[in-house]
């Protein structure tokens, strides 16, 4: 435990980002885990969750959850699968 005044404010912080850091990267994480159930049972609103899908990733970069290349791939992964579910189920 901090002695110095400074040192708790700072942890006072550090836990309060740290809940707010915690609930973002939940809440994109959770969404990419619902459109790949979705692909995979042939979800009919598979473009509606992928823009759930970017809006949360992009989301997580601008409060600095994840490095903007790791949502350009999670988004371009996402994107293919949802590619993939839409050609497959026109065969």
């Amino acid at each position: 435990m901090p002695n110095i005044a400074s040192a708790k404010k700072a942890l006072r912080v550090s836990k309060r980002r740290q809940k707010v850091n915690t609930r973002v990267s939940r809440e994109y994480r959770e969404q990419v885990k619902d459109l790949k159930l979705s692909s995979t049972k042939g979800g009919k609103t598979l473009t509606k969750k992928l823009a759930s899908v970017y809006s949360k990733v992009d989301a997580a970069v601008k409060k600095g959850v994840i490095h903007k290349k790791k949502a350009s791939r999670i988004k371009s992964r996402m994107s293919g699968l949802v590619k993939k579910a839409q050609t497959t189920k026109k065969k």
